[in-house]
């Protein structure tokens, strides 16, 4: 005797609602690549994190002589880029990249990590912020541009500032933008990495290795000279390194695992 075709097979339920959170997590994971962020919001926060970075965090005017007075001003300096830079990090890490650095987001799109859209707008923000502080610190008496009276070389500020913009841009491109990394890790590494080149050398770490900052004092102070020209120089030439080396070492690994789905194990109680 003939036996009867059996019955079709049907997905479970919870199969079904697996395998759509399964693809709405690809496709999500997909779009994070692109590194694009709501504009408004992100201009937003990138110019009032700058801002903020520009009054309160990075020195704006040169440190007192070799002595007691000069390392409490520069720990005290420290300590402000730490809390500063690390609360306006985890703020705006996830809607706008909390890059607060034109040339890491110019380095970002370079290599294909923030839309020319985000890179525009952050830009302008980044400077508008930059600007608004300096010249809020010119109504308060700050006259004073650290680039100008440290009367370094050209050369020494671009070997010095290159060696900063390498290292920041390293540890942002390896937290923030990595997809592997965990994020809570990115609020601390980037200020505990621009405080450690504050430390290292306080008389050759102008305005935060920030070329918002740096310009701004530049145009609204008494001018920032051939030293300046290197600094602003020698910081794209290392963001753009730290860049260049996340892309050809890390990038296809953290591509891959962004195209993964998320596959979750089943909790049965």
């Amino acid at each position: 005797p003939q036996t009867p075709n059996p019955k079709p097979q049907t997905p479970r339920s919870k199969d079904l609602l697996w395998e759509i959170e399964n693809q709405i997590t690809s496709r999500r994971l997909s779009e994070d690549i692109k590194m694009e962020y709501p504009v408004v919001k992100s201009a937003a926060l990138e110019a009032l994190g700058t801002f903020c970075m520009a009054l309160l965090a990075f020195p704006t005017s040169p440190f007192s002589p070799a002595g007691p007075k000069a390392d409490s001003e520069i720990l005290s300096v420290a300590l402000s880029v730490v809390m500063v830079v690390g609360a306006f990090s985890w703020i705006s890490q996830r809607l706008s990249g909390a890059f607060f650095n034109p040339f890491l987001c110019i380095s970002a799109f370079i290599f294909g990590q923030l839309s020319i859209v985000n890179c525009l707008a952050n830009l302008a923000a980044e400077f508008a912020g930059a600007f608004a502080a300096v010249g809020a610190l010119r109504l308060f008496g700050e006259t004073q541009s650290p680039i100008n009276v440290a009367k370094v070389s050209m050369i020494q500020a671009l070997i010095f500032e290159t060696v900063f913009g390498l290292a920041i841009g390293l540890v942002f491109f390896c937290t923030s933008i990595h997809k592997t990394a965990p994020k809570g890790v990115f609020g601390f590494a980037v200020p505990a990495a621009q405080a450690a080149c504050l430390l290292v050398a306080p008389d050759l770490f102008f305005s935060g290795a920030n070329p918002a900052i740096t310009l701004s004092f530049g145009i609204l102070s008494s001018g920032f000279g051939s030293g300046g020209i290197g600094t602003l120089a020698g910081h794209l030439i290392g963001t753009v390194i730290a860049g260049l080396i996340w892309k050809v070492t890390c990038a296809q690994e953290s591509e891959r695992y962004a195209s993964l789905p998320i596959i979750e194990e089943e909790i049965k109680f």
